[in-house]
């Protein structure tokens, strides 16, 4: 019953410190410099208003949670291509693959929820709800992006690039975000249910967590200042490992001009 009583409470925690950290934004006039950071954050928001005035255990709440999922696949999808445009900035042709690598991920996962959806309801014609189906879907995006993360953030910590700290924390956080989301369907499947409730609210405090460290760490100088995660690089390696960057770089975009 605690966790219950917790995961009643974190939503609207939740929901405040999307609003804090999107004002915050705003104040430091980044907004338009992370067009994509404020439609998630205004999507969160969003979306725990509507959980809130359907209720999560009524017949309404389905609904909306199936007509959200597309414009939350879409936002996410922003949200990644604009990491990847900021990190490889200097590497056109990765932020390219990036970008592409987003859009073929939400294009399959619409194209696999029309397709699954119709084979569900000429199959199934006794099934009332296709929730279970929608939300199996969502959970494979889910995972596709957290992994799509983990590259982002295997590349930040090999090789020696140089970032603005802004963009380091867009980075940190959001993939913080999506794996905590990913770890916690996987926690669910694996002990069968029996604590999807204490899950919940784990994740739910790992995503206010960082909605509450993302207006505090933002700053109008991160925007100027770089770091480097891999500090002690010899000059030799380092110039290797920029050059294959740059090799790969090069490769996509003549792969593309053809």
């Amino acid at each position: 019953m605690v966790a219950y009583g917790w995961s009643a409470s974190i939503p609207l925690v939740l929901a405040l410190a999307a609003l804090c950290c999107l004002f915050r934004l705003f104040a430091l006039r980044l907004a338009s410099v992370y067009p994509s950071l404020c439609y998630f954050l205004a999507f969160q928001i969003t979306q725990i208003a509507a959980s809130i005035a359907t209720g999560l255990r009524s017949d309404a709440y389905e609904v909306v949670y199936v007509a959200l999922l597309l414009p939350e696949w879409i936002v996410y999808g922003f949200m990644m291509r604009e990491i990847y445009a900021s990190i490889f900035s200097d590497y056109p042709g990765i932020a390219v693959l990036g970008r592409w690598s987003v859009y073929g991920a939400l294009v399959a996962t619409g194209l696999i929820l029309a397709v699954s959806v119709g084979v569900w309801r000429s199959l199934f014609t006794g099934q009332e709800s296709i929730l279970p189906l929608v939300e199996t879907v969502a959970h494979c995006f889910t995972f596709g992006f957290a992994l799509l993360i983990l590259i982002i953030l295997a590349a930040i910590s090999r090789y020696p690039l140089i970032l603005h700290k802004n963009v380091l924390i867009n980075a940190t956080l959001f993939g913080a975000i999506l794996l905590g989301e990913a770890s916690g369907l996987i926690a669910d499947q694996v002990v069968w249910r029996k604590h999807t409730a204490w899950i919940n609210l784990a994740v739910n405090l790992n995503t206010t967590i960082c909605l509450l460290l993302w207006p505090l760490l933002l700053s109008r100088e991160g925007q100027t200042r770089v770091l480097r995660l891999r500090r002690h690089v010899d000059p030799e390696d380092e110039n290797r490992l920029l050059g294959q960057l740059s090799a790969i770089s090069s490769i996509i975009m003549g792969t593309a001009r053809k």
